[in-house]
This record gives C-alpha cells, structure tokens and sequence, in this order.
C-alpha cells in the first residue's frame, strides 16, 4: 500500500503543477535528508543545461552516482558534476525538479503502474523523451 500511496502523492503534485501552470517545482519526499550540498543549489542549476525537463539530486540515503570518468582518476563529491541521464532514467525519487512541460506529460500519459515511483519513472523518461539531468 506504501507505495501506491507514494505513487499517488507524485501524480497528486503533478497534477497541481499543470493546474497552476507552474513553470518549475521542487519535489521532496518526506524522508529526504538533507546535506551541505543542498547550499549549492542555485549555482547547480546554473550549470545545468536550460533544455532540462527533470533533474534529479537526492541521494536515496547518500548513494550518490558519481560519472564514469573523473577528475584526474578521483571522484568528485557532490554538487559538482552535472550529468546527462542517457537513458533520460531517474535516479530517486526523493528530490527533484520537474518542468511543467515534463508535469504535463506525465498527467496527459500515465494512467497506470506498476512499478514503484522512481523505478516507474526510468521508463516514462524514456517513452516520453524527458531531458534528464543528474547531480
């Protein structure tokens, strides 16, 4: 039930988002723990390409994913790299940003589930060609 629950507040806010035709929203689980990091926030969304339909930045209890090439052989901590999800996949759905454009999407397609919400995502990503971006 945890997670039908989980999947309906999402589509909830998405819908809101539609609604009130908000351009650009922030979503939080209720079990996100926030870092340092969390400071970086704007200067990130600098970094991040305007193309952007969702980026992900939680951490799914501190799991980072870190690119596949680093800086000198070292990997960099976060809240500073700025990776391209290829395929458009989600990382957590604990924190993140959504479009209003990718919101629509979402409400206009997503009449079903059945998989838990991040992992429901990778494949709406992909279907709905989502510019994704992780942190």
């Amino acid at each position: 039930m945890s997670e039908i629950a989980n999947f309906l507040c999402h589509f909830d806010v998405y819908k809101k988002i539609v609604d009130r035709k908000i351009q650009k929203a922030i979503i939080f689980e209720d079990d996100i723990v926030f870092d340092k990091t969390i400071l970086k926030f704007n200067e990130m969304l600098e970094k991040t390409p305007k193309d952007f339909d969702m980026i992900f930045f939680g951490q799914n209890f501190g799991w980072g994913i870190y690119p596949k090439t680093t800086f000198n052989g070292m990997r960099q901590p976060r809240g500073y790299n700025v990776i391209k999800a290829n395929p458009p996949n989600s990382r957590t759905a604990d924190a993140y940003v959504i479009t209003y454009d990718a919101a629509k999407k979402y409400v206009d397609n997503l009449k079903e589930f059945v998989l838990p919400i991040d992992h429901e995502m990778n494949y709406w990503n992909w279907k709905l060609n989502l510019n994704v971006y992780h942190w």
